[in-house]
């Protein structure tokens, strides 16, 4: 059973932002499924290791595509990036420390970050880009 579905309502109409969220989509539910079928701590790990790597990378690659087209709140955006890379990497840092434990809570938080950012943050510069004819 998936954790999120992705959904058009989280279309930003540029192919390539939109294939990275479907893909943070897929480790997420990953995740979900790791921890329901065995919860391997090892597997969790590598998992958030994942996560976090390609939350960064994906990062960069929307960071990139504000910069460079001159989007008037694009050190704002820049901003809850680095915010929330912050709270992903205390969260890995903990769970390796055997200080936390893969919880609900934990996904609802991922799910409230995913949605939440794209919905209101993404949403905002979707109709910018597509009108500089990035799609």
């Amino acid at each position: 059973m998936k954790f999120i579905r992705w959904s058009e309502q989280y279309s930003v109409n540029i192919k390539t932002i939109d294939e990275q969220h479907q893909h943070l989509i897929k480790i997420i539910n990953k995740m979900h499924e790791i921890i329901i079928a065995d919860g391997s701590r090892k597997k969790i790990e590598l998992i958030i290791e994942k996560l976090f790597e390609y939350t960064n990378y994906h990062f960069k690659t929307e960071e990139k595509l504000l910069e460079t087209y001159s989007y008037p709140n694009w050190q704002i955006h820049r901003k809850e990036h680095d915010d929330l890379l912050k709270q992903l990497l205390k969260l890995k840092v903990r769970l390796i420390k055997g200080n936390a434990t893969i919880s609900l809570e934990m996904f609802a938080f991922l799910n409230n970050w995913l949605v939440n950012h794209i919905l209101t943050s993404d949403k905002k510069y979707s109709s910018y880009l597509n009108d500089k004819g990035v799609f």
